[in-house]
């Protein structure tokens, strides 16, 4: 047992090594140095953007990238460094490298700089540009320019580059950035009128080809456009539906599905019974409540109201994700009037004891959330203000505290992971340093090393996971199945670690109904408490199921 010990901890401490050294080549490096403040840089890192090296230039922006949540605002350059980058935008060979490092990482300064280079008409990379400047879609002036081009009868089929941008344009622009847009879209469908070919699945090498576009501009079209010219597009559009070989129920929901945003062009008491056959369609219910949600008048209409949950009942929807999607729409609503709502239209007692429980769990504050889990005995108390700063910090933090799951992500007492790796091979030693960091410190101390030999003439790969603990040695041997995790094995490891801790929580396993994994950290009698007061387990029987410790 000793010799395995000090194998494990060897082994521990070459990766630690090795890992440090990574770190601190890492750290080292030239553009890692100047992002963490180090301004003697400055000269070699203009010196090697002067020197329009591509591959010199390509990893010292990566050594100069910054984080998913330090993207969010700008960062300003230094100017001498800010030139040197700048200036190589027009560079052809080296322009797609300065545009993504630049709108990727918020550089101040880039949203001038790319509506400069795409007015120029020089540009070798106009459809990064476009997307980047769609992403904030503050930009009049590149509309313009699309707009302009767009006039040009020789220019408009090449137009295929601004397909991403003008989505960006459509989801954050202003009201006249999105007329611009649709007036486009008019002028260009009736330009290259949409034809049969055109639905065609495009192949991978002409994705981004002139017909992709058209059927982008389509859409934007049927969902916002208004006035005779939406009609005869959407009009054409539905006649090459009708007229397409093909599935008939595919081509019923697509035409139903133009059908919805038909109902811009009708008076409000027209909604309401033009609503009411997608209310009814199973396969279209869920497009109905998005565009009632838009829809002022048929959003506080009683008869939709009633209409809404009367038909989910009928139409017999079960999995979880489709009551959640059902909650969501009511979410903000007062307690009692939905209650009232669910009294009038709900037959079946057990659904409707379902939906108001969901319905409070999803409108539940922290602070009662909060309450629950240490009332409950999941915490021994409260959720404080620091573990919540602590919270903040992580790199994709929930910015909504009203959530159980994110109360218990805060508390540590909670893991989610995919069980799908996409690893090879699998990284069992993270996995289990994961849920130790999840005991309340109740598990700590464990060593681990994971052994792993692939054989090429069986296309097989072995494992031999390691783990030293409290005077104790386990030898963990999961099967090989690729990039996933066997948790049948890993959860038979995890009981045998708790139960030579001593201790009475476990690691429960909450049923997701997919391929994701969730487990709890706590007493059995509390986690069944806590699975049922916020419905925890998906009811969805076609799920997966990864929950081996549970009896």
């Amino acid at each position: 047992m000793d010799q395995i010990d000090a194998y494990i901890t060897k082994k521990i401490a070459l990766k630690a090594k090795k890992e440090a050294d990574e770190k601190a080549k890492y750290d080292a490096a030239i553009g890692r140095r100047y992002m963490l403040g180090d301004k003697s840089t400055i000269p070699a890192i203009v010196e090697i953007l002067e020197s329009k090296n591509k591959d010199s230039i390509d990893n010292l922006f990566v050594e100069m990238d910054r984080g998913y949540k330090e993207i969010r605002t700008s960062f300003q350059l230094d100017q001498p460094v800010k030139n040197a980058v700048f200036n190589l935008i027009t560079n052809e060979e080296l322009e797609h490298l300065v545009v993504q490092y630049l709108g990727y990482n918020n550089i101040e300064g880039h949203t001038a700089l790319f509506e400069d280079r795409l007015l120029s008409g020089k540009s070798t990379d106009n459809e990064r540009l476009f997307y980047w400047l769609g992403n904030e879609a503050k930009s009049e002036k590149a509309i313009d320019y699309v707009i302009k081009l767009s006039q040009n009868s020789n220019a408009s089929p090449e137009l295929h580059w601004i397909r991403e941008g003008i989505s960006g344009y459509m989801e954050k622009g202003s009201e006249n950035s999105k007329k611009k847009i649709l007036n486009l879209a008019y002028d260009y469908i009736d330009k290259n009128p949409i034809k049969r070919e055109d639905f065609k699945k495009p192949s991978e090498e002409n994705f981004y080809s002139a017909y992709v576009l058209k059927l982008v501009l389509a859409q934007i079209i049927v969902e916002n456009g208004d006035g005779e010219r939406a009609k005869k597009i959407i009009s054409s559009l539905e006649q090459l539906i009708h007229n397409e070989p093909g599935d008939e129920d595919t081509k019923r929901v697509l035409l139903k599905g133009i059908d919805l945003f038909k109902l811009r062009y009708k008076t409000d008491p027209e909604k309401v019974e033009a609503i009411k056959p997608f209310l009814s369609d199973s396969e279209l219910y869920f497009e109905a409540l998005e565009t009632i949600k838009k829809d002022k008048f048929l959003f506080e209409n009683e008869t939709i109201k009633n209409l809404v949950l009367s038909n989910f009942e009928k139409l017999g929807f079960q999995d979880d994700y489709y009551s959640q999607k059902l909650i969501d729409f009511y979410k903000g609503l007062e307690k009692a009037y939905f209650y009232n709502l669910a009294d009038k239209n709900i037959q079946s007692e057990p659904l409707k004891i379902r939906l108001k429980k969901e319905f409070d769990i999803d409108n539940k504050t922290f602070e009662e959330i909060n309450n629950d889990l240490h009332m409950i005995g999941i915490i021994d108390r409260p959720i404080s203000q620091e573990q919540i700063e602590i919270y903040k910090q992580k790199e994709f933090a929930n910015d909504d505290l009203n959530s159980i799951h994110t109360c218990l992500d805060i508390a540590k007492i909670s893991l989610a992971f995919d069980v799908e790796a996409s690893t090879i091979p699998v990284d069992y030693d993270v996995l289990l340093a994961d849920f130790a960091s999840i005991s309340n410190h109740k598990i700590s101390g464990i060593k681990s090393y994971l052994q792993f030999k692939w054989n090429e003439d069986e296309n097989k790969g072995y494992y031999q996971f390691l783990v030293h603990y409290k005077n104790n040695c386990y030898v963990m041997i999961p099967e090989d199945s690729g990039d996933w995790y066997d948790m049948e094995t890993f959860n038979k490891l995890l009981d045998l670690i708790v139960e030579d801790t001593g201790i009475k929580e476990n690691f429960y396993s909450v049923y997701t109904g997919d391929q994701t994994a969730f487990y709890l950290f706590g007493e059995k009698e509390k986690i069944n408490l806590l699975k049922e007061k916020y419905n925890l387990e998906a009811n969805d029987e076609e799920g997966l199921n990864f929950d081996e410790n549970e009896e």
